[in-house]
């Protein structure tokens, strides 16, 4: 089974259980499995799946049998994480803006105003230079 690697500061934004389960099936499986499941009372991890359980749907195979092998047995909550949710959607309206969309395009490709995007956009200056972006540029002396 793969393992993924992820650094301390993302993998540290994943609450509970997330945590373990990012590092064994990744950001993808691991999002998949908070849209479906997360903040519902419980989810009963069985020992052995069949190809048509609904993780082995969801997920893959290969993740479904790694979580099976981890929590097998075992009933598990699995936390909303909608601000893990948030960040991710955010990094993907980066990208999109990056890769030349406009903020309108991104606005209905994620169904938020365009408002949100454009604050979303001015995150990026503020993420890249450690400075809000009313300050970029200005210098700063440093005690």
């Amino acid at each position: 089974m793969r393992s993924f690697v992820l650094s301390r500061a993302r993998a540290a934004n994943y609450p509970g259980i997330l945590y373990e389960i990012v590092q064994k099936i990744g950001e993808e499986a691991t999002t998949k499995l908070i849209e479906r499941y997360g903040g519902l009372s419980a989810l009963y991890i069985p020992a052995r799946m069949a190809p048509e359980h609904d993780l082995v749907r969801l997920l893959g195979q290969e993740a479904a049998q790694c979580i099976a092998a981890e929590y097998g047995g075992l009933t598990v909550e699995i936390p909303r994480a909608v601000s893990v949710l948030r960040d991710q959607r955010n990094r993907l309206i980066r990208a999109d803006l990056a890769a030349g969309l406009s903020q309108n395009q991104c606005a209905q490709k994620y169904q938020l105003t365009a408002r949100t995007v454009r604050k979303i956009s001015q995150l990026i200056m503020v993420d890249e230079t450690n400075q809000h972006p009313a300050t970029k540029g200005r210098q700063h002396e440093r005690t």
